[in-house]
């Protein structure tokens, strides 16, 4: 699923998320558990989507490599701790607000970056 050429942006995102992971899980030293594996996916999907999003001003040439890759990392490190606070209620006796949490930080992240 990581490997070939995407047909759509979302589907590079998709993949990028998936990969990282992946690799993520592999590095582990104890298997994590159903929400650590939930909140990781959604925490790289979440910036692979930031990056396609902010994308071309992180780009566009006005800020030097080491100073985007500071800001790459620091809004990952914004998208883990936001993630991070979700309660998840993985064992279903309540539903997750999961939905609501990723649209608002997503808009969030996005508002930020224009």
């Amino acid at each position: 699923a990581t490997s070939g050429t995407p047909a759509l942006v979302e589907e590079a995102e998709l993949r990028a998320a998936s990969a990282n992971f992946v690799s993520w899980t592999f590095n582990q030293e104890t298997l994590p558990s159903s929400e650590e594996l939930t909140k990781k996916w959604v925490t790289e999907h979440l910036y692979q989507v930031w990056l396609t999003e902010a994308g071309g001003t992180l780009r566009d040439g006005s800020v030097d490599g080491e100073s985007t890759l500071d800001l790459e990392l620091r809004f990952l490190a914004g998208i883990e701790r936001q993630i991070s606070e979700i309660d998840l209620c993985v064992n279903g006796d309540e539903p997750s607000h999961l939905d609501e949490a990723i649209r608002t930080l997503m808009e969030t992240l996005i508002h930020i970056s224009k």
